[in-house]
């Protein structure tokens, strides 16, 4: 990160000093939310901030990782008490009607519930409930997984680079780059809904 982003960034500068922690919260964060963290992760690539390769293993390992608990959770789980059995119910109310998406084509509906916000997972905990094979689902999520961060990464570091072209008319780095999050955040919705409709 140059000298003048140095100068005008309110907390980001002081990120490089967390490593590798920062890796291992890129890791965990990636067990719960994809999108967001990819585009922001590859934004702070492009920015210095974080390292290519470093953040490219957090991210991929944690996206895998958080896949299969999520799979497993659902293959192993069985309503023993109230909060699992309304849990359990809640996913199956929620997922139930992509029960022959999940079955027939399961790398269409996997891959693009990965850009669809809060669906994801839950399609994950109702294939392991359906018993659908983990040789399907590890082979489907690995390929899925890697394009589907590749396709995101490039958004967050191409708005990265587009960023740079005009953050010294910006005072700090951070307003610029929350808007640009909040652009990218209000698209994904757009976006998520729309596939929502083909899956």
């Amino acid at each position: 990160m140059n000298q003048t982003m140095h100068t005008r960034s309110l907390f980001l500068s002081q990120i490089s000093t967390l490593h590798p922690i920062i890796y291992l919260v890129l890791f965990v964060a990636m067990m719960i939310e994809g999108d967001a963290v990819i585009f922001t992760s590859f934004f702070l690539v492009h920015a210095g901030i974080f390292e290519f390769y470093r953040t490219v293993i957090a991210l991929f390992s944690g996206a895998i990782i958080g896949d299969l608990l999520w799979y497993f959770v659902g293959h192993t789980s069985e309503p023993t008490n109230r909060f699992s059995l309304w849990f359990l119910n809640l996913s199956e109310r929620l997922t139930s009607k992509f029960d022959n998406h999940i079955k027939e084509r399961t790398f269409h509906t996997i891959f693009l519930s990965k850009f669809t916000y809060g669906l994801h997972h839950l399609l994950l905990l109702r294939a392991g409930t359906l018993h659908i094979d983990f040789k399907k689902i590890i082979k489907t999520d690995l390929i899925a997984t890697t394009v589907w961060i590749f396709i995101i990464g490039f958004l967050g570091y191409a708005s990265g680079a587009s960023f740079a072209l005009i953050r010294h008319r910006i005072q700090y780095f951070e307003i610029g780059f929350l808007a640009i999050l909040i652009i990218f955040v209000i698209g994904g919705e757009i976006v998520s809904k729309l596939i929502r409709k083909y899956l």
